[in-house]
Formats: C-alpha cells, sequence, structure tokens
C-alpha cells in the first residue's frame, strides 16, 4: 500500500462543483464507499474547508477515491477527473506540507488552514480512521506549517478568508460608523470574522445559530447579542452587514426574506458576504435592487502590494518545506527499519532452530539441563552476530541512509511491502 491523495480546491474547480463535495472532514458520514477496509484503503483522512476538499489515504490505488468523489459529482471517473488533483507517495507528503504554509491557499500564506488540518488529524484520530503513517506525515505537515509562520513573513498582516470578508464588506459601505453586522454561525470562521469587524470599529453585533446556545456563547465572547435563528430576518430589517458561514448542507437565506427586509429598510443597502461552503444564501438575492453578494471565490486578497511583499517570502517558504521534508523522511525511514530488524531476528531465529534439528538425534543423549545450554548458547550466538549489523541500521537512519532494501535483498526477508515502499 502507498500514500495517495486526491483533491479539489478553488484553483481545479467551481464553487458549484466544490459543494457537491463538502463533507466537513467526515468520511464516515458522507463518503461510506470510502470507509477503511483494511485492505484497498487502511488509512483515512478528509481536509474540507471553504476552498478545498483533500482525502489522503494509505491504499492500494486512488481509484477507490475517485470513484467514490465521482459519485458524489453525479458524473462518470473519466469526467470527475478533469476537476481533480492526484498525487502519490513522496508527492503527497510534499503537497500537504505546502498546504500546511498556505502555499496552496486562495489567499497565500493564511495561517488558518494549520488550524483546520489539526482538526482533520483529531477528528480522524477519534474516528478510528487515522493510523500511525497518516499521524506521522500530518504531524510534519503541521510542524512545517508552524515553522513557516514562525520564520518568514508570508502570513503578515493577519490576512485570512475572515478578514478579507471584513475588508470585502468594508468596500461596500466604506466605513463601520452607525453600521451593524449579523454573523450567521458560530463557528470558527465565524468568530475570526465578527473579531476583524470588531478591529475596525466599535459595531452592534447579532449571532444566529441553528444551535441557539452556540449562539449566546459567541455573543457573549464578543460582546454582542444572540438572536434566535427563527429572527434572522427581523435582524436583516436594520443590519447593514450580514455575513454567513454555516456548515448546513442548504441555503439558509432566501430571497423572498431579503426581498421582505429590504421593503423596511427605505432603499438602505445591504451587504452580504457568504463565506460558506455549500453556500448559506441564495445567490439570485444579488438582483434585488440595494443588495451586494461576494461568496467565497470572489474573496481575494485587498492590494496587489500586499500580495507581492507575500510572494517576495516563497523561495524561504519552499527552502523550510524541503528542510522539514528531510525530517520527515528521516522519521519515516526509522519507522520502516523496526519491521526490518524484526525480520532479520526471525530469520537468523528459523536458522538457529533448522540446524539443531539436524543434530536432534544427538541431542537426546544430552541432558535437559545440556540441551538447555546450547539452545541459550546459540542463542547467544544469533544476538552477537546480529548486534553490529543491526547498530549499524539505525546509525544509518540517523544519517538519513535508508538500509531497508539492501539488507532485505541480501537476506531474501520476506517482509511485507509497506515496509519497503518509500511512503
Amino acid at each position: 500500500m502507498g500514500v495517495f491523495l486526491v483533491g479539489m480546491s478553488h484553483a481545479t474547480a467551481s464553487l458549484p462543483l466544490r459543494e457537491k463535495l463538502f463533507v466537513g472532514g467526515d468520511p464516515a458520514r458522507a463518503l461510506p464507499p470510502l470507509l477503511c477496509d483494511g485492505e484497498n484503503i487502511r488509512e483515512i483522512a478528509v481536509v474540507s474547508t471553504c476552498n478545498r476538499i483533500e482525502i489522503y489515504a494509505e491504499a492500494t490505488s486512488a481509484q477507490p477515491i475517485i470513484d467514490a468523489l465521482a459519485s458524489r459529482l453525479e458524473c462518470p471517473p473519466s469526467y470527475a477527473v478533469r476537476y481533480l488533483y492526484q498525487h502519490e507517495g513522496d508527492s503527497a507528503v510534499r503537497y500537504l506540507f505546502r498546504v500546511a504554509s498556505g502555499l496552496e491557499s486562495q489567499i497565500l500564506g493564511e495561517t488558518q488552514i494549520l488550524g483546520q488540518l489539526l482538526e482533520t488529524l483529531t477528528r480522524a484520530r477519534l474516528q478510528g480512521t487515522m493510523g500511525r503513517r497518516l499521524s506521522v506525515i500530518f504531524e510534519s505537515a503541521l510542524a512545517a506549517g508552524k515553522r513557516v509562520q514562525a520564520e518568514t513573513d508570508i502570513g503578515s498582516g493577519g490576512f485570512s478568508v475572515g478578514r478579507v470578508a471584513v475588508e470585502k464588506a468594508l468596500s461596500h459601505i466604506n466605513n463601520l460608523e452607525n453600521k451593524s453586522a449579523l454573523i450567521v454561525g458560530a463557528g470558527q470562521t465565524s468568530e475570526l470574522i465578527a473579531r476583524h469587524l470588531l478591529a475596525r470599529g466599535k459595531v452592534p453585533i447579532f449571532v444566529a445559530n441553528r444551535t441557539h446556545e452556540s449562539a449566546v456563547e459567541l455573543a457573549e465572547k464578543l460582546g454582542g447579542k444572540a438572536v434566535f435563528f427563527s429572527e434572522i430576518e427581523n435582524v436583516m430589517n436594520n443590519a447593514d452587514v450580514v455575513i454567513s458561514s454555516t456548515r448546513a448542507p442548504h441555503l439558509v437565506i432566501y430571497r423572498d426574506a431579503v426581498e421582505r427586509a429590504m421593503e423596511h429598510r427605505k432603499g438602505r443597502p445591504l451587504v452580504f458576504i457568504d463565506v460558506a461552503v455549500p453556500r448559506d444564501i441564495d445567490p439570485s438575492v444579488v438582483e434585488i435592487p440595494g443588495v451586494s453578494l461576494c461568496n467565497i471565490d470572489e474573496l481575494r486578497v485587498v492590494t496587489d502590494e500586499q500580495e507581492e511583499r507575500r510572494r517576495l517570502q516563497v523561495p524561504r517558504v519552499e527552502q523550510i518545506l524541503n528542510q522539514e521534508f528531510e525530517k520527515w523522511e528521516h522519521r519515516h525511514a526509522g519507522m520502516n527499519i523496526g519491521p526490518v530488524i524484526a525480520a532479520l531476528h526471525s530469520h537468523f531465529e528459523q536458522t538457529r532452530v533448522s540446524e539443531l534439528e539436524k543434530i536432534s538425534g544427538v541431542l537426546k543423549t544430552f541432558s535437559s539441563e545440556q540441551r538447555e545450554a546450547v539452545e541459550q548458547m546459540t542463542r547467544t550466538w544469533i544476538g552477537k552476530i546480529l548486534h553490529l549489523p543491526v547498530t549499524q541500521m539505525k546509525q544509518m537512519v540517523k544519517a538519513g541512509k535508508d538500509p531497508v532494501d539492501v539488507v532485505c535483498e541480501l537476506f531474501s526477508l520476506q517482509v511485507s511491502v509497506d515496509v519497503k515502499e518509500k511512503v
């Protein structure tokens, strides 16, 4: 088995296509064909954000993953692959490192992806779909991403989807003086957006969530007011900005509700920012006079100058990623060497037993104490014979060398193919 990645992102597919694949990081709920069966797929982790869905798996091939995604897209696999990207082995690991560093994000260098990858790691472990192999890869990617943020300025300015959403809203209403905002959703993204709003001015914030207790909790953190989900339309009568970020699988704000709200506003404009995938707000509201709508694919870095400043950091980021990839290679090689050492000991033990069987007639004439002495002596010989090569193998791994293939070939060891794979 090898490590495979199959994904779709803002760079390869439109928002309507990505909506069909959104699973909230829960393969057990949304992608049952991908459950680890121990034969075709042994481990699996799903990274699901507003801009990407990526499935990392220890599997026999990528085809089961492609087939499952094609099923959700309601199209043949041959059509689905036009919008998917695939990586295998080292390439899959390197790509995850790039994702963790923000190099593959819609907003270059954004840091929110680190929290999302940690959430993926935690969830997959709890669900029992991630084993040691993917755990080490994700842990190494997170370490690489943290180092990138600590040692470069690629994340300078704190730009994220949340901050850009606020900047986009302000571009429509100029300032927050005498304005109010409605945040729909009480998750991490909603909180980040609200905090960016408050950083730009003292603005009344209303929070609505289908689970009202969560809305109350977030509102208390922000010094805002929680409202019931059923009150959204009434709040829209007076709010100037509505930013929605739920994980609902369907629309939560419909056109007719917005039309009724606009009747009460007496010409005052209403700005919607929809950062949810699938979308929360009916796209047709943009046809209503006085209404502006921006979805996740329309959020861009606010100025070219800021974007260029971040791009200047890319060479240094890639240098760090290469260094962290080498660390992962050494760690992975260390994982591989254990089964090889065990197989080597087993090989010599089988030889020892086989040779003793050849003189079993002679051994029968020995006393039990003498036979035990022979057993102990031959086991000691094996330990002494293997001590130096085993020690050298461990030193080779520490030095960044991989002795697995050579040792397996020299002694004809039948080690699982997983051990001898590079990834």
